[in-house]
């Protein structure tokens, strides 16, 4: 996932149409419930996404890698533009995906609530950090 979030969406589509290209009806409805429980209302799920906060397409990115299938997801900061009100519905997204995530954040509340395992990077190499409660 880029932290720049426009590498990856085109700006005159809107997220329904950008999530759910090439697929049929069954999995647009599953695209707007996926972002209809991050807060999108039908309206701005209408919109191009040239209209959106960055917080908004970092929501839309994670729909995509959620309903992409992957196996593993790497993710740089992954609630950094993210509201109080949505930030908890995207933890909780992450934390049920059922493959392996490789994160960097400095949000405590997401590596509790996500994380397995946290690793620090250290001039010594990689340690183990215990220091967030799971």
């Amino acid at each position: 996932m880029p932290q720049n979030y426009e590498e990856q969406l085109p700006m005159d589509k809107n997220p329904v149409d950008f999530l759910s290209e090439g697929q049929d009806q069954a999995f647009r409805t599953r695209i707007q419930n996926h972002l209809g429980s991050l807060k999108f209302t039908p309206e701005e799920m209408r919109q191009p996404m040239g209209t959106f906060s960055s917080g908004q397409k970092a929501k839309i990115l994670l729909v995509k890698l959620v309903v992409d299938h992957n196996d593993v997801l790497l993710l740089d900061e992954p609630t950094r533009n993210c509201s109080p009100l949505s930030a908890g519905q995207i933890r909780a997204q992450l934390a049920s995906f059922p493959g392996c995530i490789l994160a960097v954040s400095h949000d405590r509340r997401f590596l509790a609530e996500v994380t397995e395992r946290i690793l620090r990077l250290t001039p010594q190499g990689l340690e183990e950090d215990s220091s967030i409660e799971f």
